[in-house]
């Protein structure tokens, strides 16, 4: 809470006309951050969930050895213990594609509200509004008070 607050003192005493921009920036890439954060937690759970029935599969196969020795089902268990590692590995696809998407787009946004934020910073300076290190203060108090 002191780093938001500090934050935004420093940028809106430095430069306001920088700070006002980088604050309309700054929940973008908290809504993203959280879009991000929950999909992975979701897929997160059902691959828990898939591995946690792989390993019931397992557990109860090496439990009943005997009867699965007895009645010549080591094939069908190894079926069944392959099926539901395929689950999980589908599971693990769409992870490591929300992963790569959520990161992706997350410093995509980021990136982009920095360039913004140059150049309306640049903007500022060559009109003499401002300088160079108070707009870069500016812009860096802001965004890491902001997330």
């Amino acid at each position: 809470m002191a780093t938001f607050v500090s934050g935004f003192v420093v940028g809106f005493t430095a430069v306001w006309q920088l700070a006002l921009v980088t604050l309309a920036v700054v929940p973008l890439i908290a809504v993203i951050g959280g879009i991000y954060t929950t999909t992975i937690a979701k897929l997160s759970a059902k691959t828990q969930e898939a591995l946690s029935e792989a390993g019931n599969i397992v557990e109860q196969t090496i439990v009943q050895i005997r009867v699965v020795f007895a009645f010549v089902g080591e094939s069908r268990a190894l079926q069944r213990y392959s099926a539901a590692l395929k689950i999980s590995q589908k599971i693990g696809y769409k992870s490591g594609f929300s992963k790569g998407m959520g990161l992706g787009a997350t410093y995509f946004v980021v990136f982009c509200c920095y360039a913004l934020l140059l150049w309306y910073g640049g903007y500022l300076v060559r009109h003499h509004a401002t300088n160079g290190g108070l707009a870069i203060a500016t812009m860096f108090a802001v965004m890491i008070g902001g997330l």
